[in-house]
Parts: structure tokens; C-alpha cells; sequence
């Protein structure tokens, strides 16, 4: 009886953890990830009109769905301590890594841009003042 309980129990789905944080080993449009082992072609998950690839050595948050988490999404990058620390609660910035551009938009209404500003492929140069 004692065995028949035990295997009842090994064949309902096992809970597992809905999220892990994992480091990048192949960046581009389907990354290869290691958290608990290097899984590769896990597939990029952002909100809507938003799109990134990750690179190789950032960490990022890895969610896990399926009936016993076997599959799994690069959800966003963990490395965003540096930028976070230059920001007002309820401010948005949004950056290339390795110093590219960056656009910040601030609690005061102002909108800061770094970089070169291209409108319609042409590149903008503000009047002199």
C-alpha cells in the first residue's frame, strides 16, 4: 500500500520554480541560456513594440511554463543596476549597451536623448543658437 501511495504521488505534475535568472552563452534572436544546464534556441519574450537581443555573458530572467516547466523564455536582461541607480521612481530609460544611445524619459516631462538623432534616415543637427 505504502508503494502504491509513492507512485500515485511521482505521476502528478511536480510544481517547479516559475522564473530563474540565467547568463547568456550565445546571445542573438534565440538565445543559448545557462541556469541549471545550457539550454540553446530559447526563444526572446518582451512587451509589445519593443524588441532586444540579449549578448553573450548578460543575465537575464529566465520564465518557465508547461506542465513541468519545460519551457522556457529569455524574458528580459538582470543587468540593469547601473542604469536604475540614474533614475527617479516611475522614469524610463531605454539604452543600447556598451554606451550606445540612450533615451530617458523624465518625471519632469523632459525627454533626453544621447547619440545621434536620425529622422526619416536623415541624421538631425539642431540650429545654432
Amino acid at each position: 500500500m505504502w508503494i502504491a501511495g509513492r507512485l500515485n504521488r511521482t505521476e502528478e505534475p511536480q510544481e517547479t520554480a516559475g522564473a530563474e535568472s540565467g547568463t547568456v552563452t550565445i546571445g542573438g534572436i534565440a538565445a543559448g541560456v545557462l541556469s541549471r544546464g545550457e539550454e540553446r534556441d530559447v526563444p526572446l519574450a518582451s512587451p509589445g513594440g519593443y524588441a532586444w537581443r540579449p549578448k553573450n555573458g548578460e543575465r537575464v530572467l529566465v520564465i518557465k511554463g508547461g506542465t513541468l516547466g519545460e519551457e522556457r523564455y529569455v524574458a528580459g536582461s538582470m543587468d540593469l543596476a547601473q542604469e536604475q541607480e540614474k533614475l527617479e521612481d516611475g522614469e524610463v530609460c531605454l539604452f543600447a549597451s556598451e554606451g550606445g544611445a540612450r533615451i530617458v524619459l523624465r518625471n519632469n516631462g523632459s525627454v533626453e536623448i544621447e547619440g545621434d538623432l536620425f529622422i526619416n534616415g536623415g541624421l538631425y543637427v539642431p540650429p545654432e543658437s
